[in-house]
């Protein structure tokens, strides 16, 4: 009499290999996911300018982009027409994501923006104009994610421009 099925040594051979190639995938992945965090958070660093830029044309009034550093947290917040920073309002918030760290490879600054003040020595910001234009506070944001650094550049006319690092220097493009 003859049976069907899989033999023991059979569905152990299977599972070995399945286990290989899951494995060998994950090794690959998780790098390649850190990776496209950090283009991801440049990305979304970038967009929270221009809506800071669009939020100050909209309202005629300045508004300003705020990083936190530690909280790996961007905010957009409205000044509300006044010069004290306590009835500011927070208009966006977003956060990076946990493999995403602010850092340059080539010893320059990871953020070379305004500081708060000296009791906040994270936490760095930079203002646009009713017009459209940064008013205080242009430079580069530094970002890295799975051995890619990426850096996002703020000019004064409100433009942007992202580099990323090519082992000896800064190049256009992610």
């Amino acid at each position: 009499m003859h049976q069907k099925g899989l033999t023991l040594v059979e569905v152990v051979f299977v599972l070995a290999i399945a286990v290989v190639l899951f494995v060998s995938t994950t090794a690959y992945a998780v790098p390649l996911i850190a990776r496209e965090g950090a283009k991801s958070g440049t990305y979304q660093l970038e967009s929270m300018v221009m809506v800071t830029k669009l939020e100050a044309v909209k309202r005629d009034r300045e508004c300003y982009l705020v990083i936190m550093k530690a909280a790996r947290t961007i905010q957009v917040r409205d000044t509300m027409g006044t010069s004290t920073r306590t009835d500011d309002q927070v208009l966006h918030e977003v956060r990076l994501p946990s493999s995403v760290a602010f850092e340059t490879p080539d010893g320059s600054d990871d953020i070379d923006l305004l500081r708060l003040g000296p009791a906040f020595r994270q936490i760095y910001y930079m203002t646009f104009s009713p017009y459209g234009a940064i008013s205080s506070g242009g430079g580069h944001v530094g970002l890295t994610g799975g051995g890619r650094y990426l850096k996002l550049s703020l000019f004064k006319a409100g433009g942007t421009l992202v580099e990323h690092w090519n082992g000896h220097a800064w190049e256009k493009g992610a």
